[in-house]
């Protein structure tokens, strides 16, 4: 999906109601977290040398001060710092509704053109993205077939990190 994002072919996100997510408003941000690899500890003193997984594209960044003692190899998104973030979402619009509510243009806009469901479905897009939904949410009462209440974020992609669009942070990260 961060393929998508960068491709502006994914500007909303569906959450399950009882989500954090769910008590966002037009203009908050939020960045995102993404796989990396890091590829290099302790090159030049203070850095950091990493790469995205969604692109492979590598970066060399001072060394993020909640990242302790990473060790080469692959690293979970959750654990991604901020401060090497590379996209930020604005958000524009907030509604709750039923998930099985979305409209074939909404799962375009959710980035299902973009993943492999949209061809084992046949072309069928809420097909695609229920398949989708279902990999990502298997318990009961969250599943597609469950129909559960879901938050729908809007939002506007920029390609910058989160901390350079506060005012006030710039590019010096969180303080």
């Amino acid at each position: 999906m961060v393929l998508a994002l960068q491709d502006r072919c994914k500007t909303v996100t569906r959450r399950l109601a009882s989500s954090p997510l769910a008590r966002l408003r037009p203009g908050d941000l939020l960045w995102v977290r993404e796989a990396i690899r890091i590829s290099a500890i302790n090159v030049t003193p203070g850095r950091l040398i990493f790469s995205y997984d969604a692109d492979g594209l590598e970066s060399e960044v001072p060394w993020p001060k909640r990242l302790s003692k990473p060790l080469p190899g692959r690293r979970i998104a959750r654990f991604m710092p901020r401060e090497i973030s590379r996209l930020t979402l604005r958000v524009i619009h907030v509604h709750l509704q039923r998930l099985q509510e979305i409209e074939d243009r909404d799962c375009y806009d959710e980035g299902i053109g973009a993943t492999q469901h949209i061809e084992a479905s046949c072309g069928d897009p809420r097909r695609a993205f229920a398949a989708l939904w279902d990999e990502l949410h298997d318990k009961p009462g969250e599943r597609w077939v469950d129909n559960p209440e879901v938050v729908a974020i809007r939002f506007a992609c920029a390609r910058a990190a989160v901390d350079s669009l506060i005012p006030g942070l710039g590019h010096g990260g969180v303080r």
